[in-house]
Formats: structure tokens, C-alpha cells, sequence
């Protein structure tokens, strides 16, 4: 399965934004670059490390729709390189 973007909270109760990235960069390394991260601000050093090596898009809570369609449309629109190609947005 493919996705334009994958929006994703870094601090979920299953498995970290990191740990999802991770084993994307693992099984899918072209959706990893997708991925957007939300974040509320508080890191352990782990998570800041993470963030400071890792270029993808993020978002801080709390956050408005206006902002959310602007990452996503700056994400999807470098993706597609302004061409509108197909696929799916997961959020």
C-alpha cells in the first residue's frame, strides 16, 4: 500500500512515532519520508535526537485545521511534485 502522507503522534500507547518510522525505514523506506509527525512538545532525549536527525515534517499540538491542511498540502505537493498523483491520505 502506498500513501501520499502518513500522519503520525509521536507518543502513541502501542508503539512511538519513532518505532512506526523505524520499521518503516525498515520495510517501506519511501513511506517513511511521508510521514508527518505530531508532536505536544515534550521529549525525552531519545525523541529529541530523533527530531533532530530526522527531516521529516512535524506538526505541535495543539494545532488548527488551517495548519494541518498546510503540511499536508506542502507534503503531498512535494511528493507529487505539483503533478496530482493518486493515492491515499492515512491520518
Amino acid at each position: 500500500m502506498r500513501f501520499d502522507a502518513i500522519v503520525c503522534d509521536l507518543m502513541m500507547p502501542q508503539i512511538t512515532g519513532m518505532g512506526l518510522h523505524g520499521r518503516l525505514v525498515r520495510e517501506w523506506p519511501e513511506q517513511a519520508a511521508r510521514m508527518v509527525f505530531v508532536t505536544g512538545g515534550a521529549f525525552s532525549p531519545e525523541t529529541r535526537r530523533f527530531l533532530e536527525e530526522v527531516p521529516n515534517a512535524r506538526l505541535e499540538k495543539p494545532f488548527d485545521i488551517s495548519s494541518l491542511r498546510r503540511i499536508l498540502s506542502e507534503a503531498v505537493g512535494a511528493e507529487r511534485g505539483q503533478s496530482g498523483a493518486e493515492g491515499g491520505i492515512c491520518c
